[in-house]
């Protein structure tokens, strides 16, 4: 289904992210047209002009990565609108029963509206990592990170990325993962050892990912060449693995 998101205020925008809690129950209805309705209410003129977009139906009982490639792929929208907060927060009313599905509400009207405001909505403060924490945004964003058109199956590394929940965050929210090589070549390497029966673990995932974020703070790690972050993330791997086959020794001793 095509939709149009509009473009709205700043004013607008808040007045209905700080209304969730009264309007809890339409949330907890899983049906979000009232958006304009309520607006109209408020006094504020929402024009539907604005970004043209396709109402994606995702099914949350499916898999993250069917969900994930059908968001990116249906919406049709660029990497400069997926970065506003505004557009997901709109959006996220379209998706309700989505959402409802993978976040289920409570019934205490608090402890809901934190949740709606948490992981459905995204709000205006690029320091709080909404996009990163919410839903929807995650998804659409994984697949932009780790889409390679150039493999015989374009979304492997994105399959590789969400084969573990926390690899999703790592992937997101690091710093040095936000270079697109610098995750492909992150994901390159757990997808190998994947395949050579020694996959990375969530935890191990975690600490490369953390080893490579400050050595970054003083190599610019975007600098390397593809084979000096090969030669970085097998040598990290390969210290923090026997690291802890020396540890366990001990702990036998």
């Amino acid at each position: 289904m095509k939709t149009v998101i509009p473009n709205i205020g700043r004013d607008t925008f808040d007045a209905l992210y700080d209304s969730v809690e009264k309007n809890i129950e339409r949330y907890r209805n899983g049906e979000g047209s009232w958006i304009y309705d309520f607006w109209k209410e408020k006094g504020y003129d929402v024009e539907h002009r604005g970004i043209d977009a396709n109402v994606v139906e995702l099914d949350h009982s499916k898999d993250d990565i069917d969900n994930a490639i059908a968001l990116h792929e249906g919406l049709s929208i660029s990497p400069m609108i997926a970065s506003s907060g505004l557009f997901w927060t709109i959006y996220a009313h379209y998706e309700l029963p989505f959402l409802l599905g993978k976040r289920p509400l409570t019934g205490e009207d608090e402890a809901d509206a934190a949740i709606v405001q948490k992981y459905y909505l995204c709000n205006w403060d690029t320091k709080d990592r909404a996009l990163e924490r919410g839903e929807l945004s995650k998804l659409w964003w994984i697949v932009e990170m780790t889409k390679d058109n150039s493999r015989t199956d374009k979304y492997e590394l994105t399959r590789e990325a969400l084969m573990q929940a926390r690899t999703t965050d790592e992937i997101l929210v690091r710093s040095i993962t936000k270079s697109r090589m610098i995750a492909g070549r992150l994901l390159e390497y757990s997808l190998q050892q994947r395949y050579l029966g020694s996959p990375l673990s969530s935890e191990e995932f975690r600490r490369l990912t953390i080893h490579l974020n400050a050595v970054d703070q003083t190599i610019c790690i975007d600098a390397m060449d593809v084979g000096e972050l090969d030669d970085a993330i097998e040598s990290f791997v390969s210290w923090n693995r026997g690291r802890r086959e020396r540890k366990g020794a001990e702990e036998e001793i």
